[in-house]
């Protein structure tokens, strides 16, 4: 068996450039146990194979060359187990982090396909909808209502309390009943919806119970929208508890053309 073995071989067999060889020398990491003074060329012993191929593999969890230097510069196990334990813990909390953006993408995507599947705009239906959490702003009688609740709200977004994975990207409002029986849009506040309920207490959070929804939609932005059919579907019914629109972006550049649906809480239930 040879006893050395020239860079461009241990490159070869261990599928590892020579650049990156040529690194681990530079760096300390792995030295050859030979250099040809007249040539240059590095050669290694068959004991190496085994130390760069483990510095491989470590590298292939995610460990920095200064970890795995850290690690291994002793030959004890002991320093190499801490760092395995912590990239093992990295890499769980980088699959939470992961398996949370996953989950608020599919929940974007049914957004966007929300309005396909239910294309009756004008025909009111009820819904069963578990509890939702949304940060939620006031707005105020004779404001703006496209300017002051969404600046207000984008204030306490941008606060540092959450994070942007926190957020579901759909806003909405809650309305005044008595306004829009009336045939007038006046939200009491303009919220945005969170991915579940936060572990801390923000005084800016509200719980929109789980309940059946009276539901219709309606652009209710648009200089041309009435209430006309809200007021005949409503008439002789009970006040709802909640009032909420919540947007649909089915135009991505003239916000105010986007359709709402309006929720009408009928019965809240327990939720197990």
């Amino acid at each position: 068996m040879e006893k050395l073995f020239s860079i461009g071989t241990v490159s070869e067999l261990l599928g590892i450039s020579k650049q990156t060889l040529h690194y681990y020398d530079k760096i300390g990491l792995v030295k050859p146990c030979s250099i040809d003074s007249a040539t240059g060329y590095r050669y290694y012993e068959y004991d190496q194979f085994h130390y760069i191929d483990r510095i491989k593999y470590l590298q292939s969890f995610g460990l920095s060359l200064k970890e795995i230097e850290d690690a291994l510069e002793d030959g004890a196990v002991d320093k190499l187990l801490v760092s395995l334990k912590k990239q093992e813990q990295d890499l769980e909390e980088e699959a939470r982090r992961l398996e949370k953006k996953k989950s608020n993408l599919s929940w974007y995507i049914r957004y966007y396909e929300y309005l396909q599947d239910n294309s009756y705009p004008d025909v009111p239906f009820k819904r069963n909808m578990p509890a939702r959490y949304a940060l939620t702003v006031p707005c105020y009688p004779n404001e703006p209502i496209r300017a002051s609740g969404p600046i207000r709200l984008t204030k306490v977004r941008s606060s540092g309390v959450f994070n942007e994975d926190d957020f579901l990207r759909q806003n909405g409002y809650l309305l005044d009943y008595d306004a829009l029986m009336s045939g007038r849009i006046q939200p009491t506040g303009y919220y945005i919806y969170l991915s579940e309920k936060p572990a801390f207490e923000c005084p800016f959070v509200r719980e929109f119970p789980a309940g059946e929804y009276l539901c219709f939609r309606g652009r209710i932005l648009a200089d041309d929208w009435n209430a006309e059919h809200i007021k005949k579907i409503l008439a002789g019914s009970p006040q709802p508890e909640l009032v909420i629109a919540d947007e649909y972006e089915d135009n991505l550049k003239k916000f105010t053309q986007c359709v709402y649906e309006i929720q009408f809480l009928l019965h809240t239930r327990q939720e197990r």
